[in-house]
Formats: C-alpha cells, structure tokens, sequence
C-alpha cells in the first residue's frame, strides 16, 4: 500500500502514466477492504496492521500481538485482533513508541498486560 496525500483523481491519473509509459498489463486502484476512516487514522498515527506469518508466529517461539519500532514510530499490530484486544495492545505499543526508556516488564505494569491474552471468541489468534 502507498502511503500518500494524493486525491483518488491524482492517484488515477498516475495510474494512467504508469499504463501508458509501461504499456503492458493494466494497473488498477484497489479498494482497500477497510474503512476509509480507520486508513486516514492509521496512516495518520503510523499504525499498521500484520499477518501472523510477518510476526513469526507460525514459529514455535510463542506469540506476538505488536511490535513498535521505538524511533521510527511505527507500530505494526496483529491484524486479526479485534474490539477492546486491539485496543489493549495498541495502547501497550503507544507506550514503548512514548516511553522508549522503560522496559517490557514496566510496560506492560503500566498498561495492566502482565497476563493478557486475548479473547479467543472475539481475536482469532492461533495458537500453536
């Protein structure tokens, strides 16, 4: 996904350059399968979502619901993590990205994480 300020006209009209220079298989705008609200906020605050697999937790190594890279300011987020889970570990990844110095333990004392595990009846997460 391309990260940009550019109204869907402009992002057509590039599109269209692109068709046109390359002249090979046509190159269409996909919808994205979540709301436009929920992209403009997420772009807004650096805040993306992932796929089991990109978290490595196809692994036998445990689970990861999110990771923040601390000076870049991105936070990635289990993508199938939904209502008040997603909540829980977008708040706890805020903290590491506004609170760089303190460690996982004083983190997750802070955001009340110790023993989280979501709900599995709302967040799908396998487990394996």
């Amino acid at each position: 996904m391309v990260n940009s300020n550019l109204s869907k006209e402009d992002l057509e009209k590039l599109v269209e350059d692109v068709n046109l220079f390359y002249q090979r298989n046509k190159i269409s705008l996909v919808e994205p399968y979540y709301r436009e609200k929920k992209l403009e906020e997420s772009v807004k605050d650096n805040i993306f979502e992932a796929n089991d697999y990109f978290f490595g937790n196809h692994l036998k190594e445990g689970i990861t619901f999110g990771v923040t890279f601390t000076y870049g300011g991105k936070i990635v987020v289990l993508d199938s993590l939904k209502g008040r889970d997603r909540d829980i570990v977008l708040e706890h990844e805020k903290h590491h990205r506004n609170n760089p110095a303190d460690s996982e333990y004083m983190t997750r004392k802070k955001t009340n994480t110790e023993d989280f595990y979501p709900n599995p009846n709302v967040s799908p997460v396998n487990r394996i």
